[in-house]
């Protein structure tokens, strides 16, 4: 059945419709038509319409056709596939090379891996960098930490003490500290109230092992003599310097102050309503004589091991316990200052602590202390 013009009109219209890419009219020449026909034989089915070039062989085809010696793109739309390129009328902007099926580029790709490498780099830097300082910074901490523990321990100990032995004025510069390690060994709440002449009941010359006086012998002299001077229960218990050796209650007696009556002349120093009764070497009028002697705490440098260690010797058992407090110690000084004359200086202990941890971090501490007397219960006074 043959159609006139008017239904062949209406028939090129809704091929118009059903064709439309959005696209402007293109115009191919049969020529044109005929050579991409054998230039691409994936496409020979592709005719020419009023409207264009229907490539529905295309469809599948991946971008990249090459027509003509041009190099031509497929790009989809309602499932059909238009070649673009220069033998055509330039495309709308609705067709963006957005929408295309290719991929990135090798340059392209090696951009963004560049640009990814950088950024990863940076971050991993600041990490780092952050890890690094935060590291530091504990270290430090620690460290710092450390060795105010130790010298709070020394100090603490040397300001509750009763006697303090080592350094005296004659040796007064040592990596060696010599105190009361106040323990009360009768138990009846008083520290070291009642020696013997031999204040720490080790049977030798001040501090048994150690060259007390720094002539360069050791436990020279006879048991009494606590302070290897020669001299015999020298300086009674007092806080005076009663030998004019610059030290305070270093060699007391049996009678520790030496007043010739059991305790404190004119006191009731046991609370039971008796003033001066008892033993003269009774200290503490108990009844019981030399029964709390000094517990010598010693803290010294071990040089070797770089270590500071405490030693405690219990003055009724003779025990002794060794531990170390500090380890990574470059330098541990005690000096003994006791000016009463110039400067109207102490007796005090300057104490000097330096440590070092693996990655060379160094902390030095610095501290003046005064030894000082335990209040005791019984009403004992430093006279």
């Amino acid at each position: 059945m043959k159609m006139d013009k008017g239904e062949k009109q209406m028939v090129r219209s809704k091929k118009s419709e059903a064709y439309s890419l959005q696209l402007t009219t293109y115009s191919l020449s049969q020529s044109s038509l005929e050579r991409l026909s054998h230039t691409v034989p994936a496409c020979r089915q592709a005719g020419e319409t009023p409207y264009g070039v229907d490539f529905r062989a295309c469809r599948n085809r991946p971008s990249g056709l090459l027509l003509t010696g041009l190099k031509t793109r497929c790009y989809r739309q309602d499932k059909n596939v238009l070649p673009i390129g220069s033998k055509f009328e330039q495309r709308t902007t609705s067709h963006s090379s957005l929408f295309t099926d290719s991929g990135l580029t090798l340059l392209e790709l090696l951009i963004s891996v560049s640009i990814l490498a950088i950024f990863a780099s940076t971050v991993a830097g600041l990490f780092f960098t952050g890890l690094n300082a935060y590291s530091n910074t504990k270290d430090e901490a620690d460290l710092t930490r450390q060795a105010m523990y130790v010298m709070e321990r020394i100090v603490s100990k040397v300001r509750i003490t009763k006697f303090s032995m080592l350094p005296r004025a004659i040796v007064n510069i040592t990596d060696f500290l010599a105190i009361s390690g106040g323990i009360d060994n009768d138990g009846d709440g008083r520290i070291d109230e009642d020696t013997s002449a031999d204040m720490n009941n080790d049977g030798s010359p001040g501090i048994i092992g150690v060259d007390d006086d720094g002539d360069g012998n050791i436990d020279n002299g006879t048991w009494q003599d606590d302070a290897e001077g020669g001299v015999t229960n020298s300086d009674k218990y007092d806080e005076i310097d009663n030998d004019g050796n610059l030290d305070i209650d270093e060699d007391p007696g049996a009678d520790m102050n030496n007043d010739g009556y059991p305790g404190i002349k004119g006191f009731d120093d046991n609370d039971l309503g008796w003033i001066d009764n008892g033993a003269v070497n009774d200290d503490d009028e108990d009844g019981t004589v030399d029964e709390d002697p000094v517990d010598t705490l010693i803290y010294y440098y071990d040089a070797p091991t770089k270590t500071i260690k405490e030693k405690l010797r219990n003055g009724v058992t003779g025990s002794t316990t060794d531990v170390t407090i500090a380890q990574n110690v470059e330098q541990f000084q005690v000096q003994y200052v006791y000016d009463p004359v110039t400067t109207k200086t102490g007796p005090m202990l300057i104490i000097t602590l330096s440590m070092k941890d693996s990655k060379g971090r160094q902390i030095n501490l610095y501290e003046q202390v005064y030894p000082r007397n335990i209040v005791e219960k019984d009403g004992e006074k430093v006279q």
